[in-house]
């Protein structure tokens, strides 16, 4: 199933990330790359950064949020803001990659996949687990 086709939020992001990391395994330079990027202080650069970080965590919260199927949250549920507290949790773990490059990739993916397994048994309702 394509990702867009997914209409469960919380299996989106897993698909997501499951490209993401695929991606990353090809590229392992890409991983510091990336975290270089976004921890980039340079003044020249550091504005459009943030620009640009900011434009692509909205193109990822709009394709996330785009036809899910929000019956499944329990009621006073903000997906939106589901997502930026994952959002939140992958900056901390690009933070922590800073300065442990050896992160295995895999035991990070594992994890963050057991955060949306218990996130989802807590956010829906019982008769969409």
């Amino acid at each position: 199933m394509s990702i867009d086709a997914e209409s469960d939020f919380f299996e989106r992001i897993r698909l997501g990330t499951a490209v993401k990391v695929a991606v990353l395994k090809r590229s392992p330079h890409a991983v510091s790359f990336i975290i270089n990027f976004c921890f980039e202080t340079d003044p020249e650069v550091v504005d459009d950064i943030k620009v640009w970080l900011a434009q692509g965590f909205n193109y990822s919260l709009s394709f996330v949020l785009r036809n899910i199927d929000l019956e499944k949250f329990k009621p006073g549920v903000d997906p939106s803001l589901v997502l930026r507290m994952l959002h939140t949790y992958s900056e901390g773990f690009m933070a922590k990659a800073q300065h442990q490059p050896d992160l295995d990739i895999d035991e990070i993916t594992a994890e963050f996949y057991q955060c949306l397994n218990m996130l989802r048994q807590n956010l829906y309702r019982e008769e969409f687990l």
